[in-house]
């Protein structure tokens, strides 16, 4: 089985696949799936296949031996005469070898991708059937899909649009449909094939295949990964109990906090794994404190002093407050007695920040995220609902610049000041 995809948009194409094939789960060989037919200048057409590999690389075959030949696809005067060139192949072959493989019980399956421009003409984007027929992408339908395609389906019916979707975005929704195949669909797998062609280049320069270890396939799968996770956390809360009913008040008294005698309300809340882990390089920031003129950047204190970083919810809340005053008096000195340097961080404002600290006499300085930004590159977002406000957790990172030591704390509950204490000195 294999899953290729092609995207049509108003500056061009994108076509991508991956390169695997497999006869049992015993038996997963690669072969290449994208088939270039060019001539720079004149006209520019990439085929992929799917279905039965032998049927379709008798296909690519023919094509290919007619194309050097100066003959079909190398003659045709329209993308929609190539595609039928492609089609009469489909069926060439199928004379050939259906009978024989339906004798044995085999159907004959092959799918074709055609994409590409001839001429001044606009590029176009074909599906050929198994029984020879072509279908167009259009405007309206600007996406075509062959083999594995219904996981790697709702993000493009979501996302790519004809008229707003670049080049850049097709590449990218294309290269996240084959990671959401690849990783509900075990017969689908790298190297990835990738290229994206555009309108009036009559060539098929931009193209790369992605191994299983390429940085660019593992940097997307985890920043869409991360992505999700951080969608999901802004999706309004789901309230289970009627608005009047005793069951709903318990559930206030469950996620509430008291501050000033309001109930503040935090969405249901459920930890994640953090992505960050320990060893790895500390993403870079500068924030401000609560002193607006006053910015603080990471990588200053690197090779000089370990950085402790407090993420919490807000400023005032009760149990911000309440863990604030416990840290305040003994956490700084335990640090600077272990070449650290520790910073409260939330999305608060730095003249909330200023009021905030001046209350409760806490002695180290608070960032202010206002971006949210930094509390995203650290995972510590808790979403947009009901306060788009950081999570509570503990990011320590050490001379070097990487993490030693990253923590999530339960968002209603105060971290320990002994364990935090341990933490600076052990690390």
């Amino acid at each position: 089985m294999t899953y290729c995809l092609g995207i049509l948009t108003k500056e061009g194409l994108v076509l991508a696949g991956d390169s695997r094939t497999n006869a049992g789960h015993d038996q997963v060989n690669v072969a290449r799936k994208m088939h270039p037919f060019c001539k720079p200048g004149e006209r520019a057409i990439i085929l992929m296949s799917s279905g039965s590999l032998s049927c379709a690389q008798s296909v690519v075959a023919t094509l290919t031996r007619d194309f050097d030949k100066g003959k079909g696809l190398a003659a045709a005067a329209t993308m929609y005469d190539a595609a039928r060139v492609v089609g009469d192949a489909v069926r060439s072959i199928a004379r050939l070898d259906r009978e024989h493989l339906e004798r044995d019980g085999m159907s004959f399956n092959v799918h074709m991708l055609m994409g590409g421009q001839i001429g001044s003409a606009p590029p176009e984007l074909y599906l050929i059937y198994p029984q020879g027929n072509p279908l167009r992408a259009t405007e309206d339908a600007p996406f075509l899909q062959v083999g594995e395609v219904k996981y790697g389906r709702p993000i493009l019916d979501r996302g790519v649009k004809f008229e707003k979707t670049s080049l850049q975005d097709a590449a990218r929704y294309a290269l996240i449909s084959l990671d959401s195949t690849m990783k509900s669909n075990a017969t689908v797998g790298p190297p990835i094939d990738l290229l994206m062609y555009k309108s009036g280049e009559l060539d098929l320069k931009r193209r790369r295949r992605l191994d299983v270890d390429d940085p660019l396939l593992a940097d997307i799968r985890q920043r869409w990964d991360r992505a999700l996770r951080d969608a999901v956390q802004t999706l309004p809360i789901i309230n289970l109990f009627p608005e009047s009913s005793s069951s709903r008040q318990s559930f206030i008294e469950l996620i509430g906090l008291r501050c000033n005698s309001d109930p503040i309300f935090y969405p249901i809340y459920r930890k994640f794994s953090m992505s960050l882990k320990v060893g790895d390089i500390a993403p870079d920031f500068e924030l401000m404190t609560q002193d607006p003129d006053c910015k603080v950047k990471l990588s200053d204190f690197q090779g000089k002093k370990k950085v402790v970083l407090l993420f919490y919810p807000m400023d005032f809340s009760s149990v911000c407050t309440a863990e604030h005053c416990s840290i305040s008096p003994t956490l700084p000195q335990i640090a600077a007695g272990n070449d650290a340097v520790i910073f409260g961080v939330s999305c608060d404002s730095p003249f909330c920040h200023a009021a905030f600290r001046k209350q409760n006499n806490i002695s180290y300085d608070l960032l202010s995220d206002v971006t949210r930004e930094m509390v995203k590159s650290y995972d510590m977002y808790m979403g947009l609902q009901p306060f788009n406000a950081s999570k509570r957790g503990t990011i320590i990172v050490g001379k070097d610049g990487r993490i030693v030591y990253a923590r999530e704390q339960e968002i209603l509950e105060e971290r320990s000041v002994d364990e935090l204490v341990q933490a600076i000195k052990s690390k």
